[in-house]
């Protein structure tokens, strides 16, 4: 999955997956606050 999103202020996502053992490579830009799934 690649997207760029250009948005102002701090605004919050949640991603949420079926299966998140798929993604076992992933990285976010250094500015996004994120929570390892489990």
């Amino acid at each position: 999955i690649d997207c760029c999103i250009k948005l102002s202020g701090m605004p919050d996502l949640t991603l949420s997956f079926m299966n998140p053992r798929l993604f076992d490579d992933v990285s976010f830009h250094p500015c996004v606050r994120f929570k390892r799934w489990e």
